[in-house]
């Protein structure tokens, strides 16, 4: 029998037995089990005599595909068996069962995308690395303390929030980022709006080919456990245009980690410059007044204010004192089958989160190559550093905590994406040094 994958390439064994009359040397039609004698190749198929096998070249003839003619006929009785092979169709659809593969597996694509390399789009969706502090208050900026994530509120009056790296987190992650509301928004007013997001350069989603026939869908997948149930949003805004869409999904219990997944077809309509700025943001909705969800934007429309936030039903994280909503195993994949989450080792995460964020001390430690300790006859002391990775654009670098002895006056300038150069005014011929920290943001 032959097997998917291996020769030859018919596949499907048909059996025909019909019994002899004298001198018959012609079989066709029905077969002694009313089977109808069929076939399509005849080096496919062997014909028996009495359950002994004939010559296809001396002993039979098969060439109108229903019939086979003996070169002799028959005796009463006899038995003539025919096997024939023809061609079957290989399964396309969705198998629900566990597929096991012996040898070597081809394929041009995993659910539309690359087979190797990265899956996901998304960079720190296991919420680990956390450069900035495991826990900060949320303001009406955008603001981190989980690298890559920010939240931002608009308009409120009343709230107060904080966001920490928490280790509670369901089966096979180790962290999960928290929202828990200090203080409740009272009544959430018609021009309100709060949520968590990640941005993306728009040069990391050009395989997407939004803007084209061939747009592709994506999925995302993500687990997420909240105090209060109910129907929430979750948005993807291109910038460059500006378009959006929602899809939601249901927090069914309380308290309890539960994983859900949404395909978002791709953009047919849109565009995504080809450059380093914000290309897609992913937006995950906890409140949105009800200026921000009067227009359907559950496909993709042109961006306008009143389709922000549509679909989204539930603003009780928002509005409850003590309320949280976590999330982790966030992962955005082409395709539309959300596959296991890409787990990367902590070293490629943090490097990925270096290109927007870095931090590090300056002090004999070096940072990165940020140092000032030593002697020196001149009135000022200039030293590069170099950051461990290309950052996205030239950063913003701020310090803070420095402490001197015997300099002052500790500067610096960003020379590009790669390298930056410190100057401190020092004491001549004294012994001097800086201590402090230092950060470079190069966030979208």
């Amino acid at each position: 029998m032959a097997y998917i994958g291996t020769s030859p390439s018919q596949g499907v064994r048909h059996r025909y037995l019909f019994t002899a009359t004298s001198g018959q040397t012609t079989f066709s039609g029905a077969d002694d089990d009313s089977r109808t004698l069929s076939y399509t190749d005849t080096k496919f198929m062997d014909v028996f005599l009495n359950g002994v096998l004939l010559d296809p070249n001396s002993d039979y003839t098969a060439t109108t595909g229903t019939s086979v003619v003996l070169t002799s006929g028959a005796s009463a009785g006899d038995l003539l068996e025919v096997i024939a092979f023809d061609s079957f169709s290989v399964f396309s659809g969705t198998f629900g069962g566990d597929v096991t593969v012996g040898g070597d597996l081809s394929t041009s694509s995993i659910n539309g995308g690359q087979v190797g390399g990265r899956r996901n789009m998304i960079i720190n969706g296991d919420m680990r690395i956390a450069q900035r502090g495991t826990s900060g208050s949320v303001s009406s900026s955008f603001t981190f303390v989980l690298d890559r994530w920010s939240q931002r509120y608009n308009a409120t009056d009343e709230l107060a929030a904080t966001v920490t790296q928490d280790t509670d987190a369901p089966d096979g992650f180790s962290n999960s980022y928290k929202w828990t509301t200090t203080t409740a928004e009272t009544t959430l007013a018609s021009d309100e709006y709060v949520y968590v997001n990640y941005k993306m350069e728009a040069q990391d989603a050009q395989h997407l080919a939004y803007g084209s026939a061939s747009a592709k869908s994506v999925t995302l997948s993500f687990w997420v456990k909240s105090s209060v149930t109910g129907t929430y949003a979750v948005g993807i805004y291109a910038t460059d245009g500006p378009r959006i869409i929602n899809k939601t999904y249901t927090i069914n219990s309380a308290n309890t980690w539960e994983k859900k997944s949404i395909t978002i077809e791709g953009d047919t309509g849109g565009t995504i410059d080809n450059d380093n700025a914000e290309g897609l943001r992913a937006i995950f909705h906890l409140a949105v007044g009800s200026d921000s969800k009067t227009v359907d934007s559950s496909s993709w429309v042109d961006y306008v204010a009143g389709a922000w936030g549509y679909g989204h039903n539930q603003d009780g994280v928002v509005t409850t004192t003590s309320a949280t909503w976590q999330i982790t195993g966030v992962q955005l994949e082409v395709g539309s089958v959300a596959t296991e989450f890409e787990h990367r080792s902590y070293g490629e995460e943090l490097a990925l989160c270096q290109r927007y964020y870095v931090a590090g001390d300056i002090g004999n430690d070096g940072g990165y190559g940020y140092k000032y300790s030593g002697n020196t006859n001149t009135a000022m002391f200039n030293s590069s550093g170099k950051f461990p990775v290309e950052m996205r654009i030239a950063p913003t670098i701020s310090v803070s905590g420095v402490t001197y002895v015997n300099a002052s006056a500790l500067l610096t300038n960003v020379i590009s994406t790669k390298v930056f150069l410190t100057r401190v005014s020092v004491s001549a011929g004294l012994s001097y040094r800086a201590t402090g920290q230092w950060e470079a943001d190069a966030e979208l």
